[in-house]
């Protein structure tokens, strides 16, 4: 049924591993600075309002709205700056979710069973509710639709439905606590009689006045002169006013720049890293949150020609097979140390391989070339 497959990706949150070569960037460019990655490290994100972020926990969910992205539009890969949208999507959510739905809890506003059940499938479906299980053909919203999907919940054996089904309920029920605080901040707004007049009669008074102008433009800077002691004097009567003060004590201070070059005990340790990575990035069977965790980069599932990387490795990875991990190598293109796990191979369609000799026409003797070529090409 159209509508339940609608449900289904509104609701979404699984993630789905994809086929391709995923790299493992740890160190970056190595003329940049950065901490290590192989030593303990905080893994919050952010606080907010006295609650850490667990970066884990954000970037899993990040992963999740990828893969409900890819699943909705039907592609297999996403460009960096919409993956970047979605992440801050993301945080703006876990923000709203410590912020203002603790709030909304704090002053009461809840959402009832017997209220949740009215939005699903009662008398007064949630508009959500009401598009995916409205019949394209007759525009008619049909109730047992629902019913009839929930039953069908119970059947899935992977029990994935039903989760998904769960999260959208969750959705549901926080927008109508956000609703309910909101519309209880708006009826607190109350402006009496008094201050209606007030407003009224300020924006409704007028007066009437006749004036002369005359503009410091018409006064030529030679006939004015400033003394020391009128800039001393200006000094004192207005240095305490607030568009005078400053904000923040400034410094003058000398520098010298160091350039931040790996020594050779940089680099072993950075590959030492990598090696004490390679075996759990071997057998790990969520490698895109591996890689979030453990990478200077992200996002780096797709599919790469063959070519694509550092020649002492390049056949190793296009032709290992699925699971395999390739490295510790170094790739001169970004200078950076890699990882790299084959997750699968892909043919695509119209793309083929070819290879071409081009014959330079001499004088305009086309002939000649032609010639030339189809003597090549017997030979080859």
């Amino acid at each position: 049924m159209a509508v339940i497959g609608s449900i289904q990706k509104q609701s979404t949150v699984l993630m789905i591993a994809i086929g391709g070569a995923m790299l493992l960037f740890i160190l970056g460019d190595l003329f940049s600075g950065g901490s290590s990655m192989f030593g303990g490290q905080d893994t919050n994100v952010g606080k907010v309002a006295g609650q850490e972020i667990d970066y884990q926990n954000f970037e899993r969910t990040v992963q999740q709205r990828v893969e409900q992205y890819k699943e909705n539009s039907g592609q297999l890969t996403l460009d960096q700056a919409l993956v970047d949208q979605i992440r801050e999507q993301v945080w703006r959510e876990f923000l709203r979710e410590i912020i203002l739905l603790n709030r909304v809890t704090e002053e009461g506003c809840r959402v009832s069973p017997e209220e949740l059940f009215d939005m699903v499938q009662g008398q007064n479906p949630h508009q959500s509710i009401v598009q995916n299980f409205t019949n394209p053909k007759t525009g008619q919203f049909n109730r047992s639709d629902v019913l009839s999907y929930l039953q069908n919940l119970e059947n899935d054996p992977t029990g994935q439905e039903k989760y998904r089904w769960a999260m959208f309920e969750q959705s549901l029920k926080k927008e109508r606590q956000s609703n309910k605080y909101f519309n209880m901040i708006k009826k607190g707004l109350f402006a009496s009689t008094t201050e209606a007049k007030r407003e009224y009669i300020a924006s409704a008074k007028t007066v009437s006045l006749d004036y002369v102008q005359k503009r410091y433009e018409s006064i030529d800077d030679s006939e004015i002169t400033i003394s020391d002691s009128d800039l001393k004097e200006y000094y004192s009567e207005h240095k305490s006013e607030p568009r005078f003060q400053q904000k923040e004590t400034t410094r003058t201070i000398e520098y010298v720049a160091f350039s931040v070059t790996p020594s050779e005990e940089d680099k072993e340790y950075t590959i030492s890293g990598l090696n004490s990575l390679k075996n759990e990035f071997s057998t790990t069977t969520e490698d895109t949150l591996f890689v979030a965790t453990n990478a200077d980069t992200r996002d780096n599932i797709k599919y790469y020609e063959e070519g694509a990387f550092p020649e002492e490795v390049d056949s190793l990875i296009y032709n290992g097979e699925k699971g395999s991990v390739v490295g510790t190598f170094y790739d001169f293109s970004d200078n950076a140390y890699k990882l790299a796990k084959v997750l699968g191979h892909k043919t695509i369609p119209d793309s083929v391989k070819a290879s071409h000799i081009l014959i330079k026409i001499v004088n305009g003797d086309t002939l000649a070339a032609k010639n030339k070529a189809d003597s090549l090409k017997k030979l080859i």
